[in-house]
């Protein structure tokens, strides 16, 4: 992974952490591990699965992400 500038912030071979298109995936594809509340935002939510992705969601709409 590049930062702006090109240098190198990250490397990962094979089974290591990789990204994911959010747009592309609706939820957690794996069972949920934690979930916490923003503690100023009383309708935000952040999810981790077992998928070794984090989602941040908008309570007031469940069916969109924030970005």
């Amino acid at each position: 992974i590049f930062d702006r500038d090109g240098l190198t912030l990250g490397e990962f071979v094979r089974g290591d952490m990789y990204l994911r298109d959010l747009k592309n995936t609706k939820g957690h594809i794996s069972g949920l591990t934690c979930g916490e509340w923003h503690p100023k935002e009383k309708q935000t939510i952040l999810t981790s699965s077992e998928d070794g992705s984090l989602r941040i969601w908008d309570v007031t709409d469940f069916k969109s992400q924030k970005q």
